[in-house]
């Protein structure tokens, strides 16, 4: 690690103070041992920084009590104090007092709970009422959180954010990090189809750099899942198993299960996955124009890429936005207006196309449709909008056609077959006009 990590990059300098984020689970207790073998004194090229620990409890987004948070606490003490290094602990309600500011400024900071100065561990139940009583913004928001993937993004940045605050507050600039290979893999194809593939440099590479003044580093990233659980069983590294937001999630409950899922099957098959996957990512790279940006997102600090052409998908859900906000204004006129309003509408009218279809049913359509997939998607449903081309007679059409197509090539069953059904078989379109039906 010490070759592959901080040999080549020479980022971190002799003496200098750097935290080490600690969760208690394989990745980031090999990173602690393999720390603990490189400052030994039998290790024959020492490392020559000053680490210390950091251990973030998140215990609240799964609604833990504060006995059981406490208690797992506790046992993350005695592995910590194992390790014979400086170390402190936090919880992640401490992250909605971080302000955007705050990791400019030195102030603000949040205080630890617990750290190796504290004698008593019979206090930190008491610590942790006292905080988690006056504060539960954490909760309120992931509960208004419908899926688990924005979810579990959430509390990643939640995460980091409060790990460069504390960072900032004990004045260090450099965060190590226990993501491996394998989890960076599954993580860059999550995040791809979540529609990030932007910022994947940042959350891949080396050395992080989306907090201005901090550096999150990535020691473990060249080391597999299975490489780094068996170090561990080889040199009896304690770890703990915490639960957490995806612990019993079915595979298809969000992106990162879904992926890790396919990840894991592949690399079962053919171990050059993960190591095609990750490679592949090294390759992506920030542009000139989002790298150089001041404009940073206030959540994730990562550079806002909203400086793109015309035929871009930002564009195009600029445009859809734009053209479901008329259509809700339309609609909102369309139920305020007068009966008299309304009356005179639906007949015959002179003025231009616009007006003569204000509060009819193309835009009403259109609106509602995209409302019902709006929440469907929120509500973690598969959706999908099938647009039919009846540009031609209606009634002379055959309709056994669109029907198959639908059924054999598209998959469509059951309730959702027979709606289009039913609204094809037996149907006629007409329109009147002045007592002409054309």
């Amino acid at each position: 690690m010490r070759c592959a990590a901080f040999g080549k990059s020479k980022l971190v300098r002799d003496q200098e103070k750097v935290i080490a984020a600690y969760s208690g689970g394989h990745s980031s207790s090999a990173m602690v041992h393999l720390i603990q073998q490189g400052l030994s004194k039998r290790a024959q090229k020492k490392l020559r920084f000053i680490p210390s620990l950091v251990y973030i409890d998140e215990g609240a987004v799964i609604d833990k009590k504060v006995e059981e948070r406490s208690s797992v606490i506790q046992n993350i003490i005695q592995l910590m104090r194992a390790t014979e290094l400086p170390y402190s602990i936090y919880i992640l309600e401490q992250s909605s007092k971080v302000k955007e500011d705050d990791l400019v400024a030195r102030s603000g900071f949040p205080t630890p709970i617990w750290d190796n100065n504290d004698p008593d561990e019979g206090e930190i139940t008491g610590r942790l009422k006292m905080i988690t009583s006056s504060d539960n913004t954490i909760q309120k928001l992931l509960a208004s959180t419908k899926t688990l993937t924005a979810k579990q993004n959430i509390v990643n940045l939640l995460r980091l954010q409060l790990l460069a605050s504390i960072a900032k507050q004990q004045g260090v600039t450099k965060v190590l990090l226990g993501n491996c290979a394998t989890r960076l893999s599954v993580h860059l194809l999550s995040s791809i189809a979540q529609g990030q593939g932007a910022h994947l440099p940042y959350d891949i590479s080396f050395a992080d750099t989306r907090f201005k003044d901090i550096i999150l580093i990535r020691p473990m990233r060249e080391f597999t899942a299975k490489e780094v659980v068996m170090y561990n069983n080889l040199n009896d590294v304690k770890n703990i198993f915490i639960p957490n937001l995806s612990t019993k999630a079915d595979s298809y409950s969000s992106i990162e299960q879904l992926t890790e899922m396919f990840v894991s099957g592949l690399q079962a098959e053919y171990p050059n996955t993960v190591s095609t996957i990750f490679r592949t990512g090294e390759k992506f790279d920030l542009s000139k124009s989002n790298s150089q940006s001041e404009q940073t997102c206030c959540m994730c600090h990562r550079p806002l890429d909203t400086d793109v052409g015309s035929s871009s998908a930002l564009t195009a859900t600029r445009f859809s936005l734009a053209l479901c906000s008329k259509m809700a204004d339309s609609q909102r006129g369309h139920k305020t207006a007068d009966a008299s309003t309304i009356a005179k509408s639906s007949g015959p009218s002179t003025e231009s196309g616009q007006d003569s279809h204000r509060g009819h049913s193309t835009e009403t359509v259109v609106f509602k449709v995209h409302r019902d997939i709006a929440e469907a998607l929120g509500e973690g449903y598969m959706t999908a909008l099938i647009m039919l081309d009846l540009t031609v007679a209606f009634d002379v059409t055959d309709h056994s056609i669109p029907r198959k197509r639908l059924e054999f090539s598209f998959r469509i069953r059951e309730k959702a077959l027979n709606l289009v059904k039913s609204y094809l078989t037996d149907g006629t379109q007409c329109v009147s006009v002045t007592d002409k039906i054309s």
